[in-house]
């Protein structure tokens, strides 16, 4: 009869600790490093003129937090790069050889469903494990400065599927502001900003 007395306390008392439990939500902007595909096409010079830039990932989240260890939301993550060479292009009309600037730029977004498993939340610390997949949307142009020499072109963007897996940790400073940073996959390996909980 004791353990089963002992077994209804404890089952009381964590469903106590759930009830006392309010719901939270947060938004987060972060930027991540590095920039994947700039600095896989930034191998590839070939030329003097050949040159990669890129801006991002930048990193926008929501959180909403229903119960101590999970959490879910939408993450959405930016980033671009551009390719820029000058080729040298025959005129057959003109019977001259031309420079030609290309540029290839390359515009990519996900819209991510995510789930998150906390490990060890406080009201100062936070540390989990989240997994997301949705919808991914990219532009890619190819822009010449002789336009027959390519044509001007938009490829069409393949890979629809969106994907991520990071494990995070977030500091509450305040009462809503606070710190973040992530590891895993994410459009970027490495991932930090701040947050705003409400």
């Amino acid at each position: 009869m004791r353990p089963l007395i002992l077994i209804i306390f404890a089952l009381l008392f964590s469903v106590k600790g759930y009830s006392q439990f309010e719901k939270e939500h947060s938004v987060a902007l972060g930027f991540g490093v590095p920039n994947i595909p700039r600095i896989f096409f930034d191998q590839f010079e070939f030329n003097n003129n050949y040159s990669v830039v890129g801006s991002g990932p930048f990193h926008f989240k929501y959180q909403n937090k229903v119960s101590k260890r999970f959490s879910y939301g939408l993450n959405i993550n930016r980033s671009s790069f551009q390719i820029s060479y000058v080729d040298n292009v025959l005129d057959t009309m003109q019977g001259v050889v031309l420079p030609n600037q290309v540029n290839i730029r390359v515009r990519n977004t996900a819209f991510n469903l995510r789930g998150n498993i906390h490990f060890l939340s406080s009201k100062t610390h936070d540390l989990y494990f989240g997994i997301g997949i949705g919808y991914r949307h990219g532009t890619y142009k190819i822009r010449s400065q002789h336009e027959n020499y390519p044509l001007n072109i938009t490829l069409p963007n393949f890979i629809k599927l969106g994907l991520e897996g990071t494990l995070g940790y977030r500091y509450t400073i305040t009462n809503h502001l606070g710190l973040y940073s992530e590891l895993g996959l994410a459009k970027s390996v490495l991932q930090f900003g701040g947050f705003y909980k409400f």
